[in-house]
């Protein structure tokens, strides 16, 4: 866990800064992928660290109920903001493909900054009810359980309606017929294509890190909290949904290709002015010599 905390925020603080230091990835589909790497550095610098510090305490046998409560409210709350955010990225994707007019005319910075204020805001309320009424947890567990599976459904039709878009789009028209819609502001299907895909295998690999979660909070539901819960669905759950966190900026900028150059550029502008400020301080001292 302290690897995957120091991965954790790096990679998402690279991907953040080439974000606000490139104009061509502020539009609606990297605006989901910033918020997505704002959840990840969250778990990063809260978490984990959390986390890490449960398990030395556990190790000297000391237990303190406050920290556990933080941590385990701090997992709750951004593991799920993650999966809620890789849906507002999938619907992104879908009105981007199947309705292009409409997304260019009504997705705006405005209005999705509004949507993911909303979504922040509405799941604040299920760590909050969690611990505040312990009684129903039992209650918490299976709709938590639930609400997983409705997200992969949904994200699973919006993936396959987008596949099924590009590839009518792909057999209607020829590439140089593809290229020249594209320059006139029409989809270009390839692109799209892979997009999608990049977004599908990324929850295909969140739904895994996050399926312990779920069997864990199905088993607790029905059986209670005992030593399998204790010992091996929580640590094994915790673990790889915080891991999921360093994993998700490395394969979205290993499978996007613009990501890739705009770090390489901010890498290159930052040698630069770096070998800028070295020459005129030797020619300062030089100078002065």
């Amino acid at each position: 866990n302290i690897i995957s905390c120091l991965i954790t925020l790096a990679a998402n603080t690279v991907f953040l800064v080439v974000y606000f230091r490139t104009r061509s990835l502020r539009n609606p589909h990297y605006f989901f992928l910033m918020l997505l790497a704002v959840t990840d550095i969250s778990v990063g610098l809260i978490s984990q660290p959390l986390l890490i510090a449960r398990k030395f305490m556990e190790i000297y046998s000391v237990h303190d109920c406050v920290l556990w409560t933080a941590m385990r409210a701090s997992v709750y709350y951004f593991s799920g903001i993650s999966f809620l955010t890789i849906t507002l990225v999938s619907i992104e994707r879908w009105f981007a493909v199947c309705r292009p007019i409409k997304h260019r005319r009504d997705v705006t910075p405005k209005r999705m900054a509004v949507v993911a204020f909303i979504v922040w805001a509405v799941w604040f309320i299920f760590p909050v009810v969690r611990f505040a009424l312990p009684k129903f947890y039992r209650a918490f567990g299976m709709l938590v359980g639930g609400i997983i599976v409705v997200i992969f459904v949904i994200n699973t039709r919006l993936y396959l309606k987008i596949q099924r878009s590009v590839r009518d789009g792909k057999l209607r028209f020829s590439g140089k017929e593809q290229q020249k819609n594209y320059t006139k502001g029409e989809v270009n299907f390839k692109k799209e294509g892979r997009m999608a895909r990049t977004v599908a295998l990324l929850l295909v690999v969140m739904v895994l890190a996050y399926l312990p979660t779920a069997i864990g909070l199905t088993y607790k539901a029905l059986r209670g909290v005992n030593t399998v819960y204790l010992f091996v669905f929580l640590p094994l759950a915790d673990t790889l949904v915080l891991i999921n966190s360093s994993f998700n900026p490395l394969f979205y900028c290993y499978r996007n290709a613009n990501i890739r150059m705009a770090i390489t550029k901010c890498m290159s502008s930052l040698n630069t002015s770096s070998v800028n400020c070295d020459s005129s301080f030797n020619n300062q001292a030089t100078s002065k010599m």
